[in-house]
Formats: C-alpha cells, sequence, structure tokens
C-alpha cells in the first residue's frame, strides 16, 4: 500500500460526512500549526465485506479529493476531547490505513482477527480501526460521543437516566459507556434488545434519550430532557420543548474521538474542539444546499 489511505467500509457509504470530517481536521492543522503531514493518497472504500484484501487499494476505491477551508469559529466546550484521556491508546506502530466503519459491518466484526483495545467486539460494535503493517487495531467510539454529547448537554451521567429507542451496535456501544460512568439505562423498544445488568435497569424517568429508531411515545422524557437523533438524515419529529441533538452531533464527536483515541500516533497533529468542527460542517452542509 503506498502512502497512508481513509476508508469508510460500510454499504451504503456514499451519502457520509465522515470524508469530509476528515479533510477538515486535516484543514485545521495545515492552516493553525503549518502542518506538513502528507495527505498522500486518500480513498473511501464502499464494501459489504470485511476481510484483509478489503483494505488493499484497487479500481474500486474513490478518491476523495475534494478540498475543504478551516474556518476559525474559535468555540470552545465546558468538555473538551481531554476528559476521555484514559482511554487513549498508544500504538508502537505507524498507521498505514484510518478506517471508519458504518452498518451492515460494525456489527459483524467479532469473528475477525483484529487487536481489540477496549471491550468493543464482546458487544459487536467496533467502528473505528488502525492499519498498520502488522497488526489492525480495533475500538468503539459510538458509546463515549453519547456519554460526550450529554456532558456537553449539561448532564451529570451518574445521575442520569439514558432511554434508548431502538437496538444494535450503537445502542449496545451506548448503554456500555453509560452505564461504565455510573448511570442508568431503560431500553424503550427495540427488535435487538440489548444486554443491560439488573443494577443498571430503570424505567425513571429519563434525563437523554438516544433514538435510532422513530418514537410516537415521549411520556418517559423529563421535561427538560435531551434527545440525539443518531441518523443525520432522520425526519423524526420531536416536541419542541425538548432539546433535539442531530445525527451530525454524533459524527462529529465519533470522529473527533477516532483521532483522538486511536488515530494519535502524530505527537504534532492537533485536535479541534468538537464545536467548532461541528460548525465547520454545518457550514460546509449549508453551501452545498
Amino acid at each position: 500500500m503506498v502512502g497512508k489511505s481513509y476508508i469508510i467500509a460500510g454499504s451504503p457509504i456514499f451519502h457520509s460526512y465522515s470524508p469530509h470530517l476528515f479533510r477538515l481536521i486535516h484543514s485545521f492543522n495545515n492552516q493553525r500549526f503549518e502542518s506538513t503531514i502528507s495527505e498522500n493518497d486518500y480513498f473511501f472504500l464502499e464494501t459489504q465485506k470485511l476481510n484483509a484484501n478489503s483494505f488493499e487499494k484497487s479500481d474500486d476505491m474513490d478518491r476523495f479529493s475534494q478540498d475543504l477551508t478551516w474556518h476559525d469559529f474559535n468555540l470552545n466546550d465546558k468538555f473538551g476531547i481531554d476528559y476521555f484521556a484514559e482511554f487513549r491508546k498508544n500504538l508502537d506502530e505507524e498507521i498505514l490505513s484510518y478506517v471508519n466503519l458504518t452498518s451492515p459491518l460494525k456489527h459483524t466484526t467479532s469473528s475477525l482477527k483484529f487487536e481489540n483495545l477496549d471491550d468493543s467486539l464482546s458487544y459487536e460494535s467496533v467502528n473505528c480501526l488502525a492499519i498498520c503493517e502488522n497488526n489492525t487495531y480495533s475500538i468503539s467510539t459510538d458509546g463515549l460521543a453519547v456519554v460526550w454529547l450529554a456532558l456537553l448537554a449539561g448532564l451529570e451521567i451518574e445521575k442520569s437516566v439514558l432511554s434508548i429507542v431502538g437496538g444494535g451496535g450503537t445502542a449496545r456501544s451506548a448503554a456500555n459507556a453509560w452505564i461504565s460512568f455510573g448511570g442508568k439505562v431503560n431500553q424503550i423498544s427495540g427488535n435487538r434488545r440489548i444486554s443491560i445488568p439488573e443494577e443498571s435497569k430503570t424505567d425513571e424517568p429519563s434525563d437523554f434519550m438516544l433514538l435510532i429508531d422513530s418514537c410516537e411515545d415521549f411520556s418517559s422524557l423529563k421535561s427538560d430532557a435531551v434527545i440525539l437523533q443518531a441518523k443525520y438524515n432522520s425526519t423524526q419529529e420531536v416536541p419542541n420543548h425538548l432539546t433535539n441533538l442531530g445525527g451530525t452531533h454524533l459524527l462529529v464527536a465519533q470522529h473527533l474521538l477516532c483521532w483522538y483515541l486511536l488515530w494519535n500516533d502524530n505527537p504534532n497533529f492537533k485536535i479541534p474542539t468538537f464545536s467548532d468542527l461541528l460548525a465547520n460542517l454545518e457550514e460546509f452542509i449549508s453551501d452545498k444546499n
């Protein structure tokens, strides 16, 4: 493999804003820190298979070459990404390929020979890979991203209840992270039931709702609750009095955590704030539309 590559594996992926986030973070470094980090060859790949050959450069990969300009909004966050410093992974190898996994691949990785650096293989929700010459390392950032967004919304996780509408890998990852920070969880609905320890279950009114599937009844929420819609193209209507976070919020948080927790093999590479990267993505979306 020549140079470095950035890969999005899943199907479909061509609606994804992940490549734009990747380029924006590079633009942030190149403008603010006079970075000499090479962007060489970046490709993203749509595939429904995941094996050793899936990540070799081929004619099936499309070059992502759009230049994006970073805008300095100078927005800071009450809880910066360094809040999650204890979860950082330090690799002894140079990363050759940065990989984001989307559905359905993120849910079907338990049989693959990754060097799993957290417990994400156990609940089948791997979404971030670092491919090196000798090993492929994996983690999940979904659950920590949900926790981060709740913190940014002003919640104290250990005093808060997470309700989940839907199931699957994102739901499992979110429940696992929320519980690890001392919170309680209630899965309201979902064809795929998630495993919640009895001591962490509750049917109390919730402070934060992870909305994966559609929901018609919001009566289980507190009057000042926060809703996070996992899909950024969701058309779900929610009550006006509730704080409504979109899927782009989750995507930005996930992507920043990929950089911070796993893709951190270059000490000169800087991570922008959540709010600044979200503002840049929203500006790009607005200009595109």
